[in-house]
């Protein structure tokens, strides 16, 4: 189920932005970033005087970049936004059939949440890493550890 086909985007709200650059890295280090996106819906209201549901799904973007043979982390940067859904067609889907599908939503929620942390690497001097725009297909870029929940 494409739940994009039966809801519609109603706002974004970005609630917290964490950049914490532990070591100083310079344009020619190689950095070996782990992207993971976290997605977790919840329920705001089962249809009300519409009779169609509401869903909040609070969206995190982390990004944790190690320098070439360390394992101790460079930087951490992520991106907590929280995306409200409003179902506009269809039979009324229940949080647990919302749940089972909301991944479906990624390729909605994902660029909007890459965007706010591109810019973070852009302001902090990590011009070198570059970001799958695509998590869920990546086209051969490599990415060291890809985490879809």
């Amino acid at each position: 189920m494409n739940l994009l086909e039966s809801f519609s985007l109603n706002y974004t709200q970005i609630t917290n932005l964490h950049a914490e650059l532990r070591q100083r890295v310079s344009q020619e280090q190689r950095i070996q970033a782990k992207i993971e996106l976290n997605l977790t819906p919840k329920e705001l209201s089962n249809g009300g005087e519409t009779g169609m549901p509401n869903y909040q799904i609070t969206v995190s973007l982390t990004c944790i970049g190690e320098l070439e043979g360390s394992n101790k982390p460079a930087f951490t940067l992520q991106v907590v936004m929280q995306a409200n859904y409003q179902q506009i067609q269809g039979e009324p889907v229940d949080l647990t059939t919302f749940t089972q599908h909301h991944s479906s939503l990624t390729r909605q929620l994902y660029p909007l949440a890459h965007q706010q942390l591109r810019t973070m690497t852009l302001q902090l001097g990590l011009e070198q890493i570059r970001l799958p725009y695509d998590l869920l297909n990546t086209g051969g870029v490599a990415v060291s550890k890809q985490s879809l929940h």
